[in-house]
């Protein structure tokens, strides 16, 4: 009897037991998914069998996978991706982004593939009560479940920065340049690089040139008393030049200007207009009595064909000084249309062509003043003064090729330039002079010509000579500010040919034709001299150049 109790009673518990097994099977795994289910979309993505799985096998529908299919998933070994599970309740559905079907206890990392069991955790609390599956094993519950998929919040795309042309090269710069940093790196298109947008560029510039001397001859010259009358005539062991040779006028200040403008959107084009200026530099010489007991004016007699003076200072004959003055001038303007040849983001290259204009304007006047002593018989008592005067003035007219350029580093940069003009300079050559005679008995006499200008030369003349004007220059500029650059640099021009005042002097005289020298005992020669040289020289004027470009 108690036999038969013991044997129900098990075989009560068992089917007890059975049963609470079906019922938890069939909760989270249904036998077969209804036939409206429609297969998911990444059906065909599902992961391969290859991957890690925890817990007892998981037993599935056969027909999902395929008939070769086996009832359960084998353990898979693998690396996936980890992710995060989300906490107790958490649940995570839908057909492309649901991956946990529920879960029990804290959160753990775990990969996509891992099935976890229920045991205890290592830590004590609940295990994860469901594991991680293919979504095609899901099951009827998961295919009706709706798709709560995360939807990201928008996000507004930053505004772009207004970007307009760039000034001289066609690049898109930001308006707001970057904020200068003493000593750190500059960014192109702010403070380095080419220049900001801009149509207008103006330059000015202050000059610091030399021009080649001019060549005079030995005007003024000093000697020893004791020569009496050949004092100061060249040629004698006694006679030291006082003026005469290369006349140094030192160096000349001046400026030059320069405006352009840019045409059209793409600044491939620029017009361009430049003019520069000398600043008049006079070369001065001066002598006196007072200086030198005897100062003479040397000249070669054609009548007597030897050297001679005219005594300007001499003791108990004449008193008197000699004054001589020699200003240069040069000034020109040009126009240029400009093209662009090729430009990068840090160099470009421009070609010109256009006009140029040059004007030289040079002179050499010699003041003589003379105070008749005792010993000069007749002319004691009188005043004598005596001037000549030589002017050179020199215009090209031409045509001008050039090429220009600019690298850029950072902040710095790296000009370069060379010019070529080709055409006329017209050579206008004016000699005058003249004298005037006092004296306490006898009205002021006056007569046309000096010692070196006579009637054989003085006028005005003119002439055209063809030539040439090449101009290079370099310089290293640092920008100050995105629209403002400092430079320094050198520049040379050069002038083929030109009049200078000192080459057109002809101290051969016929002493017949000088005021207040013609004498009965000495007859005319009919040689005409002093004559008009006119001769030609070259010149050039070369020194450093500071300039402040400002773009708008």
């Amino acid at each position: 009897m108690k036999k038969g109790i013991w044997v129900a009673s098990l075989a009560l518990g068992l089917a007890a037991r059975l049963a609470g097994l079906s019922a938890q099977e069939n909760t989270w795994r249904p036998i077969a998914p209804p036939a409206q289910a429609p297969a998911p979309a990444w059906r065909a993505a599902a992961p391969s069998k290859e991957g890690a799985a925890l817990g007892r096998p998981v037993p599935i529908t056969r027909g999902v996978l395929g008939d070769n299919e086996p009832d359960y998933l084998p353990p898979r070994i693998g690396q996936p991706a980890s992710r995060t599970i989300p906490p107790a309740g958490a649940i995570e559905c839908g057909g492309e982004r649901g991956d946990v079907i529920a879960s029990a206890g804290p959160v753990r990392q775990v990969s996509h593939s891992a099935v976890v069991g229920n045991s205890p955790s290592d830590d004590g609390s609940e295990a994860v009560f469901a594991s991680e599956r293919r979504p095609a094993l899901r099951g009827p519950m998961l295919a009706s479940m709706p798709n709560f998929q995360p939807v990201p919040p928008p996000v507004s795309p930053p505004a772009p920065a207004p970007a307009v042309q760039a000034g001289n090269w066609s690049q898109l710069q930001p308006i707001t340049p970057p904020p200068f940093q003493p000593g750190g790196p500059v960014v192109d298109g702010g403070f380095g690089g080419p220049p900001p947008p801009s149509h207008f560029y103006v330059r000015g510039e202050y000059l610091l040139w030399w021009a080649k001397q001019d060549h005079v001859p030995v005007l003024v010259t000093t000697g020893s008393v004791q020569s009496d009358g050949s004092a100061g005539i060249l040629g004698r062991p006694d006679t030291v030049p006082l003026f005469g040779g290369a006349l140094d006028r030192g160096a000349q200040s001046g400026a030059r200007f320069t405006a352009g403008y840019w045409l059209g959107d793409c600044n491939s084009n620029a017009i361009e207009f430049s003019g520069f200026f000398l600043g008049q530099s006079t070369a001065r010489f001066d002598a006196n009595s007072s200086q030198f007991p005897v100062i003479a004016r040397p000249f070669f007699d054609v009548n007597s064909g030897q050297e001679f003076v005219e005594q300007v200072s001499f003791p108990g004959r004449v008193i008197g000084d000699v004054r001589i003055e020699s200003p240069s001038q040069l000034w020109g303007v040009e126009a240029n249309w400009k093209c662009k040849m090729c430009c990068g983001c840090d160099y470009q290259v421009n070609a010109l062509a256009g006009v140029r204009y040059l004007n030289l304007r040079e002179s050499l006047t010699i003041v003589e003043n003379l105070m008749f002593q005792e010993g000069a018989g007749a002319l004691a008592g009188g005043q004598n003064v005596n001037v000549d005067s030589f002017s050179t003035r020199n215009e090209f007219y031409g045509g001008q090729v050039g090429v220009e350029g600019r690298l850029y580093r950072g902040r710095w940069s790296l000009d370069g330039r060379a010019k070529l003009a080709v055409g006329e300079t017209h050579q206008t050559l004016d000699i005058a002079g003249g004298q005037s005679f006092t004296n306490v008995n006898t009205p002021i006499d006056t007569r046309p010509g000096g010692l070196l200008t006579t009637s054989s030369n003085i006028g005005t003349f003119s002439r055209d000579r063809f030539t040439v004007v090449p101009e290079v220059g370099i310089n290293v500029g640092y920008a100050l500010t995105p629209n403002l650059r400092a430079s320094v640099g050198y520049n040379f021009l050069y002038w083929s040919s030109v009049a200078r005042p000192g080459d057109q002097i002809d101290r051969n005289i016929d002493s017949q034709l000088v005021p207040n020298f013609n004498s009965p005992a000495r007859p005319l020669t009919g040689l005409n001299r002093p004559a008009v040289l006119f001769k030609d020289s070259d010149y050039w004027a070369q020194g450093l150049t500071f300039s402040v470009e400002l773009t708008f």
